[in-house]
This record gives C-alpha cells, sequence and structure tokens, in this order.
C-alpha cells in the first residue's frame, strides 16, 4: 500500500492558494480529498503575452511626442511624455512575469523600436533645448543655492 504524498498536495495547494503555502504541511481538513499516490501536475502558469506591443506602445507616444515638439506645442509634448510615463511603468511590471523568449525577428524588431525612442528623444531634447537656454541661469543658480 503506498502512502499519500503530502508534498504533492501541498504542491497543489500552493498553486491554487500562492507560493505561501509552498513547502508547509497542509493540514488533512483543508486537501484531504485531493490526497494521491502520485504526483499531482500543476497547472501551467501562463506565459505573458509578447512583450512587442508595449515597445510599440512606447514608441508610438514617443513620435506623437516628437511631433508635438516640433510644432511648438509644448503643453501636448508634456501629456506625450507622461504617457510614456505610464507606458513604461506598465512594461516594467510585465517583465516580472514569465514570458516567452522573443524570436529572433522579434528581437530584431524591439532592437529597432528601442532605437528609434532613443532616436525620437535626442530629437526632441534638441527642439527643447533652445527653449530651456534662457532659463540655464536660473536652474543653475538654484542648485548652488
Amino acid at each position: 500500500m503506498a502512502i499519500p504524498h503530502r508534498r504533492y498536495i501541498a504542491l497543489a495547494c500552493a498553486h491554487e492558494h500562492g507560493d505561501a503555502l509552498l513547502g508547509k504541511v497542509m493540514p488533512n481538513d483543508l486537501c484531504e480529498v485531493a490526497e494521491t499516490t502520485r504526483p499531482i501536475t500543476p497547472r501551467p502558469v501562463p506565459l505573458r503575452p509578447s512583450m512587442l506591443p508595449h515597445y510599440e506602445a512606447i514608441a508610438r507616444a514617443s513620435s506623437e511626442m516628437l511631433a508635438a515638439a516640433r510644432a511648438d506645442e509644448w503643453h501636448e509634448v508634456a501629456h506625450h511624455e507622461e504617457r510614456c510615463g505610464e507606458l513604461i511603468t506598465s512594461l516594467k511590471v510585465a517583465e516580472r512575469y514569465p514570458g516567452a523568449p522573443l524570436s529572433a525577428v522579434d528581437h530584431e524588431r524591439r532592437m529597432q523600436l528601442l532605437r528609434q525612442i532613443l532616436s525620437d528623444d535626442a530629437q526632441i531634447r534638441a527642439l527643447a533645448e533652445p527653449w530651456l537656454e534662457p532659463l540655464a541661469p536660473y536652474l543653475s543658480s538654484s542648485r548652488t543655492r
């Protein structure tokens, strides 16, 4: 007669109830029905979807910010900058979850998007620097105070 494997039950319950239960012996009344003599295969954790949509959204917002800077609409630049920040935060949160590695094509697309975002940023800064130049004395003197 085989002895039920409580360790497998704990893993199955931890999968259902969170990792805080992982490795703990489960009380009989909580998982007794699930006892088995063979390992329980936990449901696979779904992989996050591709990260490319995040990068594409950031690149779109960056392009819109550049267009606003070129049109001398600095309030719109600020709006798009805020939107970029929100999208970057969303990307960072999504990166916490497991995902399939990018294919070579997707990796190249990601690199292309990152280069576009950096180029847009450099162009925006070049457009903003003349506008910020008159403020430079005030900014530098406030730092020395």
